[in-house]
């Protein structure tokens, strides 16, 4: 069981090890270039970790209030819909015109109509409200990855020398050489996997369609900009 158990841990992803990575990362980041604007990048995406993670924890967990306040509303709807059934048995027993019959047979189809989608409505409050917020966090995530984008765009390894952004408060560019120069695009597109991995994390604690494509566009976004990374990457491999 034991066994089982570890297998099925690395089927998934784990936010304690992403944590550490992001915080690994991190940390080389401002100790290669402390002074870069890169560095604030990658505390930024310290937060954003613990902003998705919170996140995760809290669409896994279910939402007692909406399912209480669901399993009411439906029970209050199938409760009038047993009640107009018994009135209208009344009336078929009764001898009513058969004008009056039918209008009270399509009112009572209405109201089953009606009362069927009040109870889908409110069994998908949760899931809508859960898709809300993995939708509002992929988007910090998509605006992450373009401020990453961003900061690696100036940086052209076909340049003789390559200026990297200082601390604002310093205001004294650096050059990059070669070798600096692969490890701050191969910073950028560790970030840029890091950031795709949050995504995936909301996946593992709420199965959605809508959120599941939301996460593949963003997973396409971060693909595509780190491909433009390594391309670098390996102009400035040849430069060494």
């Amino acid at each position: 069981m034991k066994a089982r158990a570890n297998e099925r841990r690395y089927r998934q992803l784990d936010p304690e090890r992403i944590t550490q990575t992001v915080g690994e990362l991190a940390g080389r980041i401002r100790e290669k270039f402390p002074a870069s604007g890169l560095a604030l990048v990658g505390d930024d995406l310290v937060l954003m970790t613990r902003e998705a993670i919170a996140t995760s924890r809290r669409i896994r967990k279910p939402d007692v209030f909406i399912r209480v306040m669901s399993i009411l509303v439906a029970a209050f709807l199938v409760g009038l819909i047993v009640f107009a059934s018994f009135f209208l048995r009344v009336q078929m027993s009764d001898e009513v015109p058969l004008l009056e019959l039918f209008q009270a047979i399509e009112s009572m189809v209405n109201d089953i109509i009606f009362a069927a989608l009040a109870i889908w409505f409110a069994f998908s409050l949760e899931t809508r409200r859960k898709r809300h917020i993995v939708l509002g966090l992929i988007s910090q995530l998509r605006a992450l990855a373009h401020v990453i984008d961003m900061h690696q765009l100036t940086k052209d390894p076909n340049l003789s020398s390559v200026i990297i952004e200082s601390d604002v408060r310093a205001n004294v560019p650096s050059q990059l050489t070669p070798s600096d120069l692969t490890r701050y695009l191969d910073f950028c597109s560790e970030m840029l996997a890091l950031l795709s991995k949050l995504g995936a994390l909301q996946l593992q604690a709420f199965e959605d369609p809508v959120s599941l494509e939301a996460m593949t566009d963003l997973e396409d976004l971060t693909t595509g900009l780190s491909g433009k990374i390594w391309q670098k990457i390996m102009i400035a491999d040849r430069l060494k």
